[in-house]
């Protein structure tokens, strides 16, 4: 209940006491979670980056403080990282959504989300050709949405926050209205068929991995074809190809030793627009008629 004081003004100007009574609906949302809820929800490949201790592990300075990411606007704005999209979709209200993958996708027994997802093919030799060095959307930065809830009206509770920018090694990464983008400056780790069991590193653990084995992979730019031998646990600087990130791009790495597997990147080439590009038909058609 709330009193407030009217004022009229006629050709007397006076007061008058007046009480007025609002009703208020307050709604608690429960902070973003920290923990690690990547092994329940997330595809076995999906993995959060962390380009400041790779950085790091490989000798290069570390100025990022535990954080990549800053505001424009108030430099004394905190931001908590999380390993997934779980605790986003629960504050929102979408608890229904993880039944539906449980039902529909955890319960198949090719396991979309888990073995199909992650082991190596049925087959003696995969032939992956991929396009890099796009920036990729690789995460994102969202904040409470300011606004005033209304019944029976759908609303989101969180929104990216546009004004969130990187705190240091702007040159390896950038945030562009809340979409945190990987460039081809990007520290990336090259993953190998020793890493295959282990789903449980991210980009800093495979480096500190024993085991190393050299996979070949050719490199199409505009320049020329560049041959390179790649040590897994390598820290190479690329990104994806505008939609899929380098991490996922080169999981097909991990079949080597089960399967055959040879590798063209092609710079520049589009996730779809792959499928027009010249330097993909010279591979395709050099690789279906090898021997005849």
């Amino acid at each position: 209940k709330f009193e407030i004081d009217v004022m009229k003004k006629g050709r007397r100007s006076y007061f008058r006491h007046q009480s007025v009574s609002v009703s208020c609906e307050l709604h608690f949302a429960n902070p973003i979670s920290k923990s690690r809820e990547i092994d329940s929800v997330c595809s076995a490949i999906a993995k959060p980056i962390n380009p400041a201790r790779d950085m790091a592990r490989h000798g290069l300075k570390d100025t990022t403080d535990g954080c990549l990411v800053t505001s424009k606007k108030d430099e004394h704005v905190q931001y908590e990282p999380t390993a997934g999209g779980k605790s986003l979709l629960f504050g929102e209200g979408m608890n229904y959504i993880f039944d539906v993958m449980k039902d529909n996708y955890d319960s198949d027994p090719l396991g979309p989300r888990t073995r199909s997802a992650k082991d190596p093919p049925p087959v003696k030799r995969v032939k992956a050709i991929y396009g890099v060095n796009l920036p990729t959307e690789v995460g994102a930065v969202y904040r409470r949405a300011s606004l005033f809830l209304e019944s029976g009206k759908l609303q989101r509770l969180h929104e990216l926050d546009k004004s969130a920018t990187m705190k240091k090694n702007k040159d390896a990464y950038k945030i562009q209205n809340g979409i945190i983008m990987e460039l081809k400056t990007s520290p990336q780790v090259i993953v190998g068929p020793n890493l295959a069991e282990d789903r449980t590193y991210n980009h800093s653990d495979a480096v500190l991995s024993p085991p190393r084995s050299v996979l070949p992979v050719r490199l199409f730019n505009s320049q020329a074809e560049v041959k390179e031998h790649l040590t897994e646990g390598e820290l190479v600087l690329r990104c994806g190809d505008g939609t899929v990130p380098y991490w996922s791009l080169q999981h097909c790495r991990t079949w080597q030793g089960a399967c055959d597997v040879s590798i063209d990147e092609i710079e520049g080439a589009e996730h779809r627009e792959i499928l027009a590009n010249s330097t993909f038909h010279k591979i395709l058609v050099d690789y279906v008629s090898q021997g005849s």
